[in-house]
């Protein structure tokens, strides 16, 4: 196996190792949303930070537009000098949803009309997003909307020296005729500010 390699171990090996690595990151990711906090020390959603939506509502077209008017009614926390909070900039960008919820989000933003009726009302959101799905969100009810985060701060990940990509080291042993492998991605996710995400509990 060593010499000819005929099970293609050392190419699929450190192949999923790699894979495995960014699947650690995306767990680190989307685990901030379902657990983490705002740099106040509070949980990241919650009506202190007016960026939840409970009791919650199925993905639609009225609910998303619910969504949208909650993440545009955030105040930046800056004093101007006279003490009082003022209003910011958010644009929503995306829809956050576990897969079992991709193909209903995916529905909603190709269509051009309101699914919710049959008289053909317009779907005023219509592609204006992206929709970003993963497994580990657990909860199969629950969909986040995210702001651009060139406009208002979320979420960030820092790789070491930018290094985005699994670093993969291989040593051949002699003595045993084996080999290591060695799969290495540095990398730490923080969450910069509330006011970037909403969450809706969903039904």
């Amino acid at each position: 196996m060593v010499i000819n390699d005929d099970l293609q171990a050392f190419t699929m090996i450190p192949y999923k190792m790699g894979i495995a690595a960014v699947m650690t990151l995306e767990h680190l990711v989307y685990d901030l949303l379902l657990n983490g906090k705002a740099p106040d020390g509070q949980a990241l959603f919650g009506s202190s930070h007016g960026n939840l939506v409970s009791p919650g509502s199925a993905l639609s077209v009225a609910s998303l537009g619910a969504m949208i008017t909650k993440m545009r009614r955030q105040m930046d926390d800056a004093d101007k000098g006279d003490g009082a909070p003022y209003p910011i900039i958010v644009d929503p960008q995306v829809i956050i949803v576990p897969s079992d919820l991709e193909l209903v989000a995916n529905q909603l933003l190709a269509s051009s009309v309101d699914p919710a009726f049959n008289n053909n009302l317009p779907n005023p959101y219509a592609s204006k997003f992206k929709v970003a799905s993963s497994a580990v969100l657990t909860d199969k009810t629950a969909w986040y909307l995210a702001s651009y985060p060139n406009v208002t701060d979320t979420l960030e990940v820092a790789y070491l020296d930018g290094n985005e990509a699994p670093f993969i080291e291989e040593e051949e042993i002699s003595t045993n005729d084996s080999r290591k492998f060695k799969v290495r991605l540095e990398a730490g996710v923080s969450i910069l500010d509330h006011k970037g995400f909403v969450k809706n509990v969903g039904q």
